[in-house]
């Protein structure tokens, strides 16, 4: 069973590796051009980092990608459950009592949505 175990773990680490090595190419493509000095600081930032201080990087890597995907997956989940909500109504509260029988949209949020859509309407994309 600990056998089982080990390799699991020995197969993520290459796997974390293999995402660390494209992250490495990703990082370098987007800031330096695709030329000979890009291949160079690729191939050594690979040795230096994947090879030689993989237990310090592998970690800090591991630690990034938790991170990025636990903030990002927050912030979905909460734009998404929350598209067309109010405060108030997420809470739980209502608006008052004095705003039953009136028209819930002010003026100024009618004229915000007609300008928007007035804009929308004038932006053509690309044929």
């Amino acid at each position: 069973m600990n056998l089982i175990i080990l390799n699991f773990l020995k197969d993520m680490d290459f796997v974390l590796k293999i995402f660390f090595f494209l992250f490495i190419i990703s990082f370098v493509r987007k800031r330096i051009t695709h030329n000979t000095f890009a291949l160079i600081l690729i191939s050594l930032s690979t040795v230096i980092l994947i090879f030689f201080y993989w237990p310090i990087f592998g970690t800090m890597f591991f630690i990034y990608i938790l991170l990025t995907i636990g903030v990002t997956h927050v912030l979905v989940d909460f734009f998404f459950v929350s598209m067309d909500k109010s405060p108030e109504e997420m809470v739980g509260g209502d608006k008052g009592a004095s705003d039953q029988g009136s028209d819930p949209h002010s003026g100024k949020e009618v004229m915000e949505k007609q300008q928007n859509i007035q804009r929308a309407q004038k932006f053509r994309p690309f044929r």
